[in-house]
């Protein structure tokens, strides 16, 4: 995947520790410059797909469908809907200036064969056509420059971002998450006593029928909580696939935004990916001092 990417012209970034993501978020901080970086996972591959594989539209509505009921803020969707949450994210994608991918880097060995994704599959149709189309179809934009980014990294950039933490928030004149996980922006409080730390809640978007509300009002009050003028403010936000549409509204807004994702839940002293059990101590241990 990488040598695929860099012989297309593209600047890879294989390591989700590589320096070069956070030298770029500190920078735009410092000079105020307005900067997004968004992560493309299996659910949001799952939204990006619809409708581009002709050959597969059973699997392209099952999928968003199962991606969209497994959010915290969620919505019933019809065919309207889905192309317009379709065209909102690929916006948000298309103008990041980093997009982290699948297939750049995996914790251990890696090891996998074709025998062993179709068992996958077949118990999990929705993630695992999101691993795929996650890797076929980025790999597809990057062949039809659809990005502007400077920089494709991996998908779990997130790791070397809260690595530093620290010196990222003392480039921010602020940092404001996004996010339902209020014990992880306690824990940023705590930690950084002498920096505003705001909190615009997401979750919870339910409604009453089936569980899930008709449309999906949720995004329309995030964006009215955002800030006007959000420049040399580092926000991190951990919503889902939605994280990738308020990224692109936070650089909008001259913000520096970091879909951190399941970042959040680090930063509560939890382990709630399989990856996590790959980090380094070291790294966990500085998380943990931050948990409250």
């Amino acid at each position: 995947m990488c040598e695929a990417y860099r012989s297309l012209g593209w600047e890879v970034l294989p390591d989700p520790f590589d320096p070069g993501i956070p030298a770029r978020v500190k920078s735009a901080l410092e000079t105020a410059t307005p900067f997004s970086i968004v992560r493309i996972g299996d659910g949001e591959a799952n939204i990006l797909a619809f409708e581009a594989y002709a050959d597969a539209p059973h699997i392209d509505r099952h999928a968003f469908e199962e991606t969209v009921a497994g959010q915290s803020d969620t919505c019933t969707l019809d065919e309207l809907w889905m192309t317009v949450l379709k065209e909102m994210m690929e916006n948000a994608v298309a103008t990041a200036d980093v997009v982290g991918v699948l297939g750049l880097w995996v914790a251990g060995d890696g090891a996998g064969d074709a025998g062993r994704f179709q068992r996958h599959f077949l118990r999990d149709p929705r993630g695992m056509a999101g691993q795929w189309r996650g890797r076929d179809l980025m790999l597809r934009w990057a062949r039809e420059r659809s990005f502007n980014a400077a920089v494709l990294a991996s998908a779990h950039l997130y790791l070397g971002v809260l690595a530093q933490l620290e010196e990222l928030a003392d480039s921010a004149r602020e940092v404001v998450c996004i996010s339902d996980r209020a014990a992880a922006v306690a824990a940023l409080r705590a930690r950084f006593p002498e920096k505003p730390v705001t909190h615009l809640p997401v979750g919870g978007a339910r409604g009453r029928r089936g569980g899930r509300q008709g449309r999906p009002d949720f995004l329309l009050r995030t964006r009215e909580a955002l800030p006007v003028d959000l420049r040399g403010r580092l926000c991190l936000v951990g919503a889902g696939p939605w994280a990738k549409i308020y990224c692109g509204w936070i650089k909008r807004r001259g913000g520096v935004a970091v879909d951190l994702g399941s970042g959040f839940d680090l930063l509560e002293g939890k382990l709630t990916r399989s990856i996590h059990k790959e980090l380094p101590q070291e790294l966990l241990n500085r998380l943990s001092s931050m948990a409250v």
